[in-house]
């Protein structure tokens, strides 16, 4: 269901600058993954003035090695196709998102952010069962249309996350150092980013245990939420907790990790995975851990460099300037990461309907069971519902789910040239004496502690505190997982990347776009991570 989605968000971004891709094949599913086409990507960059030596890997991440700038790309002049562009469409789009670009302000777009989320909140608070089939069918296509139409009007604005390149290269140029050095801490603790949010909302319950004896004894015994509920309604400080509990599940419950895929449930049907996060921010030994004041010792940091750098700028234009850029920067990153909030709060409405939907077919007996749903395709949905649908329906769900648990098995390479065929797939050679892995640093300090390694969402396994955080990427679900973690380490991951961006704002070292790190790194081993060098060394 996810490649609908994909394409509405990079074919508003095409739209804008007029490009017609007609043929070309952009990104395409493959073993279950999303795959861009480097050839069209690198040809619509290579068409656009400035952007032919763009620095794909340190933005997108995904550890393409050696194919950095387009200029020393391995792709042969003859692949990479010219990309015709509809000069009259971008003459008329394309300066205006243009200066819509360049005067946007965060006040502006909270404002717009704030109407999704109440259209949003409207929509979640509808009764689907009661719900006849053609209002049922109706409300699907007509929020389907509505993301997609938010997608075309507000896409634009994720490229405000763009200036943090500006900044970075404004900061070496004037004040030295490396890469990321003082664009990543002038990023730091802006606030304001609801992902991030969640992590603290999070320890916030567990510190509301803490204050109310009666609540905590109630986490002893059973770790589901369905038997410990009513025991902490009946304790002293019970009401409050619950309270603070229902508030964390109406901001944060609509998330999960690898929340993109509609499949998984999310974290408000699934309470035991929240309240095993709320247990391990109790095992915290004291105020040492303490996120929240870790938190506003980050804030300060970022304020104190601020006004340092500020300081060396003699020339009130440069001065100016850098004000400008830093501003964009930090409201580019708050926009993007609540952008893909909202849009995640959508998807879990669509996963509501989607499960509502699959519920009747179930009753028809159209289905064997109601996640069968989502190894239909959107197209597919409605005529499977009114039973128009020509192909033998439960064949071919069979074969999808077959498909979905073999690739779910594969870790297919980050890089295919030619065709990938997954029934005879080869794992990409790691060598498993390395004692150094080298990616991005995107969050500074330099720290050592045991790893945690956890590769997917099925996982139980959780970060205790001061332990490293080793994972093959990250997403919103993953934030909770921050908040005790003392570094993280990404296979996968760019300078602008969810996981980049949080880590920045709790001020934890991280280094992403690490390429095999979960093969290499064993849960216990002891390692260094080096968010200002960009290092990770394994230590025993």
């Amino acid at each position: 269901m996810v490649v609908p989605l994909v394409k509405a968000i990079f074919n508003s971004f095409l739209s804008i600058i007029g490009a017609e891709l007609k043929n070309l094949v952009l990104f395409q599913r493959i073993a279950g993954r999303v795959y861009f086409n480097l050839n069209t990507l690198v040809g619509i960059l290579r068409s656009i003035p400035g952007f032919r030596k763009f620095d794909i890997t340190s933005v997108l991440g995904g550890a393409q090695g050696s194919m950095g700038n387009l200029d020393r790309l391995a792709i042969a002049d003859e692949d990479i196709p010219v990309i015709r562009f509809k000069i009259s469409r971008a003459f008329l789009f394309l300066p205006l998102r243009t200066m819509q670009l360049i005067t946007f302000n965060l006040g502006s777009s909270i404002k717009a952010l704030a109407k999704t989320q109440r259209d949003i909140e409207r929509l979640d608070r509808l009764d689907l069962s009661a719900l006849p089939e053609a209002g049922l069918l109706n409300l699907w296509r007509g929020v389907m249309g509505k993301i997609f139409s938010d997608i075309q009007q507000s896409a634009f604005i994720a490229l405000a996350m763009m200036y943090y390149t500006n900044l970075d290269k404004l900061c070496q140029r004037w004040f030295g150092g490396k890469q990321g050095e003082h664009a990543n801490q002038l990023l730091a603790g802006i606030g304001d980013i609801e992902p991030a949010k969640a992590g603290l909302a999070l320890y916030e319950l567990s510190r509301i245990a803490r204050q109310y004896p009666a609540v905590l004894e109630k986490f002893a015994g059973s770790r589901k939420w369905a038997d410990i509920r009513p025991r902490i309604a009946r304790a002293k400080g019970g009401r409050i907790f619950l309270e603070a509990w229902r508030d964390f599940m109406a901001r944060h419950g609509h998330h999960t990790r690898s929340e993109i895929e509609l499949m998984y449930p999310r974290w408000s049907e699934s309470p035991d995975f929240v309240l095993g996060m709320v247990r391990n921010y109790l095992k915290s030994p004291g105020p040492d851990e303490n996120p929240i004041e870790h938190y506003d010792r980050v804030v300060r940091r970022r304020v104190m460099l601020t006004a340092e750098l500020r300081a060396k700028l003699k020339n009130p234009v440069k001065r100016f300037i850098f004000n400008y850029f830093l501003q964009k920067a930090q409201q580019g990153s708050v926009i993007r990461e609540n952008m893909k909030n909202l849009a995640m709060r959508a998807w879990f409405v669509i996963r509501r309907i989607a499960l509502e939907i699959g519920s009747r077919m179930r009753r028809k007996r159209l289905i064997t069971d109601v996640r069968d749903i989502f190894f239909l395709g959107m197209d597919e949905i409605e005529p499977v519902f009114k039973r128009a649908f020509r192909s033998d329906i439960r064949r071919l769900i069979k074969i999808r789910r077959r498909e979905f648990s073999r690739d779910q098995a594969l870790t297919p390479p980050k890089v295919i040239r030619g065709v990938y065929d997954p029934l005879c797939h080869k794992p990409d050679p790691v060598a498993q004496g390395q004692r150094i892995l080298t990616g991005l640093a995107v969050s500074p300090g330099v720290v050592r502690g045991k790893a945690r390694v956890i590769l997917n969402t099925l996982s139980k396994e959780t970060v205790l505190p001061g332990e490293i955080l080793v994972a093959p990427f990250t997403d919103p679900g993953w934030t909770p997982y921050f908040m005790a973690a003392s570094a993280i380490v990404v296979d996968m991951g760019g300078l602008l990347s969810h996981g980049s961006i949080v880590a920045r704002e709790y001020g934890i070292p991280a280094v992403v776009n690490v390429g095999p790190a979960t093969r290499v790194i064993k849960t216990g081993q002891t390692l260094e991570v080096d968010g200002d060098r960009g290092t990770v060394k394994i230590l025993n």
